[in-house]
C-alpha cells in the first residue's frame, strides 16, 4: 500500500463507512433544528414589533413561536445523543484498525531495517501516527460540522433574499480559498516537526536501554548533551510551525473581521431599503453571525487539520518505506520434519541503508560477502562454523533464516527453495539460541511458551527440567509466574540461555541454531548449558557457531570459514591433526585460556 494518506485512511473507515455516514447525516438532521430553532425566535421578533392586531393574538402567536423553538432545541439535543452514541460505537473500532495496521507494517520490515534503525524512534512513529490519526478525525469532524452548519444557513438566508445569499456566498468560498491555501503549508513543517521529535524520543529510548553502558562510563553528561541537541533541532522546527500558524492566525483573522464587517452590513442595507423585514433581517443578521462564528471554527479546524496531515505522513513515510524481503505471490507454507539443507551456488551481500537511497527504490549491494558459495548439510547433522570476525558465520544463518535475501542461487531444505515458501512457516521450522537471549519482560512460563504458544504447562515445566532451569524457578517467589525485568535483567546470563534453550525445546522445530550460545557464560553455566543442549540437538539438523572451539568437538562436521569461502572442512580430530587453520584457531584459543 501505498503512503497516501487519504487511501491510508479511508482503507480503515471504509468498513465503518455506514455508521460514519448515518452520525454525519443526524448530525445535519440536529442542525438543521438549530437553524429553525433560530428563525421561530425571528418570529418572535416580527410579532413583537408588529404594530397591528390584537395583543393576546399576537402572544398566542409568539407562544407558538416560543413552544416550537424549544421543541427543536430539544429534539436536536436526542439526535446529537444519537450521534454521540453510534460514532462511540464504530470510532474506537477505526483507531483499533489504524493501530493493528501500522504495528504489522513495523513489524514487516526486514532485519536491516530494525538494525538501522533505533527501536524508540520506530515506536514513537507508530504512536505518533496513531494520535495524528485520531486528532485528525476530530479535525475533521469540526470542519464537517462547520461547513454543514454553514451550508443550512445559507439555504434559510436563501429563502429571505437569494442575491443577499449569493453575495455572502461569494464572500465564503474567497475566504475558504485563502484558507486552504495558507493551512496547507502547514504540512511541510509538520512532517520536519514530527520528524526530528521521533529523532530525539529514539535518542532517549536509546539510553534507557543503555543506562548501565552509560553508568559505567560516567557518560551521562555527554548523552545530555546528545539528547538536548536532538530536543534543540525539534524545538526549532516546532517553532518555525509555530510561527507560521501565527502569521496564518493574523492573516485570517483580518479577513474575517473584514468578513463579518460586510456579513453585518449587507442586511443592514436591505432592511434600509425595506427589502426584508425586521423579522427577516434579526433571521439574518442572527444567521450571518452564525456563519462568521464557524468561519473561525473553520479555521482552526483547518490548520489544525493540515498539522495532523503533516504528521500522518510523516508517520507513513517512514513506516511504509520499501520492505527488502518479502513473500513471493502465492508462496506456501513450509511442512517438514526434518531438514536436508542445501547452499547452492549463492551469492549474497550486504545493501546499502535505507539512508543512502530513494525511499522508493531497491538499494543496491556495497559489499559482496559470498560469491557462488556451495554448502550440502544432511538432515540430522551437526554442523560448526568457525572463522574470524566477518568471514559469514552469522551471515549464513540470516540468510538461512531470510532475515536477507540472497542476490543468486537459491537454498533448499529438502526440494524446496525457501524463497517459495512464506517467511513465517520457514521460520517455524527454525529454533535459534542466541548470544544474549531476548526476554520480554513477562512471566517465565510466558517466555518459555513463546516458543509455542499451544504449549502446555507440564510441557513448559517438563521443557524447563531438560534445560536444568526448573530448580531455580521453583526457588523464586512467584515460581514460573516471576516476571524477569526488561529483557530478563532480573536473570544472570546462563540463566537467560537456559530459558531460551527451554523456549527452543517447546518449539521443537527441526532445525536448530546455536549462535554463540555458551561464549559468555562462566564454566559452571557453560556445563549445565552444554548438557541441555545435548536433549535439543538430539534428531536435529544443527548449525552451531562457537568461539569456544571446545564446543565443538561434538559437531558431525565443523567449517572454517573465510571471507565468504570454506577454507578447511572435517572433525575436530581431523582439523587439529591437520594443523591448518582450524589448528591455529585452537592453539591461539589454549594459550589466552592458560593466561
Amino acid at each position: 500500500m501505498q503512503n497516501n494518506v487519504f487511501k491510508f485512511l479511508w482503507k480503515y473507515l471504509s468498513s465503518l463507512k455506514g455508521l460514519f455516514f448515518a452520525t454525519l447525516f443526524l448530525r445535519l438532521i440536529a442542525e438543521c433544528c438549530i437553524q429553525l430553532g433560530i428563525f421561530y425566535s425571528s418570529r418572535i421578533v416580527g410579532v413583537i414589533s408588529t404594530q397591528e392586531g390584537d395583543k393576546s393574538t399576537l402572544f398566542q402567536e409568539a407562544l407558538t413561536f416560543a413552544l416550537l423553538f424549544a421543541l427543536f432545541t430539544l429534539l436536536r439535543g436526542f439526535i446529537m445523543h444519537i450521534g454521540t452514541f453510534l460514532e462511540a460505537g464504530y470510532r474506537p473500532l477505526f483507531m483499533v484498525k489504524v493501530s493493528k495496521a501500522l504495528f504489522a507494517q513495523a513489524h514487516r520490515h526486514s532485519m536491516q531495517f530494525f538494525s538501522e534503525e533505533m527501536s524508540g524512534r520506530v515506536a514513537t512513529k507508530v504512536r505518533q501516527t496513531v494520535r495524528e490519526t485520531s486528532d485528525f478525525y476530530d479535525n475533521s469532524y469540526g470542519l464537517t460540522n462547520s461547513l454543514v452548519k454553514i451550508t443550512i444557513a445559507f439555504f434559510f438566508i436563501s429563502k429571505v433574499n437569494l442575491l443577499l445569499t449569493l453575495f455572502l456566498f461569494i464572500f465564503f468560498l474567497l475566504y475558504s480559498a485563502f484558507l486552504y491555501l495558507s493551512s496547507k503549508g502547514l504540512i511541510r513543517y509538520s512532517e520536519a516537526s514530527h520528524d526530528t521529535y521521533t529523532h530525539a524520543n529514539g535518542v532517549l529510548v536509546d539510553t534507557m536501554f543503555n543506562y548501565t553502558l552509560i553508568r559505567n562510563y560516567c557518560r551521562i553528561f555527554f548523552e545530555k548533551l546528545h539528547y538536548f541537541k536532538k530536543v534543540h533541532a525539534w524545538v526549532n522546527t516546532e517553532k518555525s510551525l509555530y510561527i507560521k500558524e501565527a502569521n496564518m492566525y493574523i492573516t485570517q483573522g483580518v479577513i474575517r473581521a473584514v468578513l463579518q464587517m460586510f456579513f453585518l452590513l449587507i442586511p443592514f442595507y436591505y432592511w434600509l431599503n425595506d427589502e426584508i423585514s425586521v423579522a427577516d433581517f434579526v433571521l439574518v443578521e442572527s444567521l450571518t453571525a452564525y456563519i462568521t462564528l464557524y468561519c473561525m471554527d473553520i479555521g482552526g479546524s483547518a490548520a489544525r487539520g493540515f498539522r495532523n496531515w503533516g504528521g500522518i505522513k510523516d508517520g507513513l513515510d517512514f513506516l511504509y518505506r520499501p520492505i527488502h524481503v518479502v513473500d513471493k505471490q502465492g508462496a506456501k507454507k513450509l511442512s517438514i520434519r526434518r531438514a536436508n539443507i542445501r547452499f547452492e551456488n549463492i551469492s549474497f551481500g550486504y545493501k546499502n541503508s535505507y539512508e543512502q537511497t530513494d525511499k522508493n527504490a531497491q538499494p543496491t549491494i556495497s559489499r559482496l560477502l559470498f560469491h557462488h558459495f556451495n554448502l550440502d548439510i544432511k538432515a540430522g547433522e551437526k554442523i560448526g562454523l568457525v572463522g574470524r570476525s566477518g568471514s559469514g558465520k552469522s551471515s549464513l544463518i540470516k540468510i538461512l533464516s531470510r532475515y536477507y535475501d540472497i542476490s543468486d542461487g537459491k537454498i533448499m531444505i529438502n526440494s524446496t527453495n525457501i524463497a517459495d515458501v512464506t517467511q513465517d512457516s520457514l521460520r517455524q521450522h527454525i529454533s535459534t539460541i542466541p548470544q544474549d537471549p531476548s526476554l520480554f519482560n513477562r512471566s517465565i512460563m510466558e517466555n518459555i511458551r513463546y516458543g509455542r504458544k499451544s504449549a502446555t504447562d507440564k510441557e513448559v515445566i517438563a521443557a524447563a527440567k531438560k534445560a536444568y532451569i526448573h530448580d531455580l524457578i521453583m526457588s523464586l517467589p512467584n515460581g514460573y509466574n516471576s516476571k524477569v525485568g526488561e529483557r530478563g535483567i532480573t536473570l544472570s546470563g546462563g540463566e537467560r540461555q537456559r530459558i531460551a534453550i527451554a523456549r527452543a525445546i517447546v518449539k521443537n522445530a527441526p532445525i536448530l541454531i546455536l549462535d554463540e550460545a555458551t561464549s559468555a557464560l562462566d564454566s559452571e553455566s557453560e556445563l549445565y548449558i552444554q548438557k541441555a543442549l545435548q536433549d535439543v540437538m538430539e534428531g536435529k539438523t544443527v548449525i552451531a557457531i562457537a568461539h569456544r572451539l571446545s564446543t565443538l568437538r561434538e559437531m558431525d562436521r565443523i567449517l572454517v570459514l573465510d571471507k565468504g569461502r570454506i577454507v578447511e572442512e572435517g572433525t575436530h580430530t581431523g582439523l587439529y591433526r591437520k594443523k591448518g587453520s582450524y589448528y591455529d584457531f585452537y592453539q591461539l584459543q589454549s594459550k589466552n585460556y592458560r593466561r
